[in-house]
């Protein structure tokens, strides 16, 4: 428990003398990246739209994935984040073509991967999404990765 320790001083109020922090370590305050994080984080995690990111490595697993996938399919979070075979068991039998296919395009040219396609929800209903997303590359040739979205996603 920090104490407080002040001093009386015969000089104006406007010049209190105070030793807080002298004896324990005044609290450390959040760093503005710090504060940055967490905006952005809670203006994904608010959007109503699925963001997510997945690695450029084969097999592609997804590195982050919004929380709105557990409200609008109903699965847990943890299912999507590197198990890349939990989509395509999802995937309806009729659109894994074409969403492979667009997959793999991308993924040799790097232009944006788009597709629609369907997902079976833990009810057993499929629900239509439209995904798309951008190849990134560090700067200082880091990491690549693959940023998407499913706007409007039910």
């Amino acid at each position: 428990m920090a104490r407080r320790v002040e001093w009386w001083d015969p000089r104006p109020s406007a010049e209190h003398v105070s030793a807080e922090g002298l004896f324990e370590p005044a609290p450390a305050k959040p760093r503005p990246a710090d504060a940055l994080d967490r905006r952005l984080r809670s203006l994904v995690e608010g959007l109503p739209a699925i963001v997510y990111i997945e690695t450029d490595e084969a097999p592609s697993p997804t590195t982050f994935i919004s929380r709105r996938i557990e409200e609008v399919l109903g699965y847990p979070h943890a299912s999507f984040v590197n198990d890349r075979s939990f989509w395509t068991q999802l995937l309806h039998p009729e659109d894994v073509e074409a969403a492979e296919r667009a997959d793999r395009r991308a993924g040799e040219t790097r232009e944006p991967y788009v597709a629609e396609y369907r997902l079976r929800a833990s009810d057993g209903t499929y629900r239509w999404f439209h995904d798309e997303a951008v190849f990134t590359q560090d700067e200082d040739d880091g990491p690549s990765d693959w940023q998407g979205a499913m706007p409007g996603a039910p």
